[in-house]
């Protein structure tokens, strides 16, 4: 019914497959953590803050969802593509954004270890 509360996972890029994006999140993640809907888009709708519009998204959701319910067979409702991709390319993203904030962080402390050492000398 209208009353029950639903999860949305908003992704992006459109070209990935909402039901792959459901079957992974289903596979990995508690049941009260999957969502029980993916919405697919190309951006985020930003607020003047430079953060996620949620109105917008909430607006966006109910909008396909009544395109969704007043499609025959369900489906098309949300964009049909592919989501595996893009689960990875962001954790690899997250990952690499990691190893660079580390290697900063390592490059600094080498080079206060060399300040260091040239006080010790003096």
């Amino acid at each position: 019914s209208s009353s029950e509360l639903e999860l949305l996972a908003f992704v992006r890029p459109a070209s990935v497959c909402p039901n792959e994006v459901l079957r992974a999140c289903r596979e990995s993640l508690p049941p009260a953590y999957a969502p029980s809907r993916v919405i697919c888009i190309d951006t985020f709708p930003l607020n003047s803050s430079g953060k996620a519009d949620v109105g917008a998204l909430l607006q966006l959701a109910a909008g396909t969802e009544s395109h969704r319910k007043s499609e025959q067979d369900g489906r098309r409702g949300e964009v049909d593509v592919n989501p595996a991709p893009l689960v990875a390319m962001e954790i690899e993203e997250r990952k690499k954004e990691e190893e660079e904030k580390k290697d900063e962080e390592n490059v600094v402390e080498e080079e206060e270890e060399v300040e260091e050492d040239d006080s010790d000398e003096g």
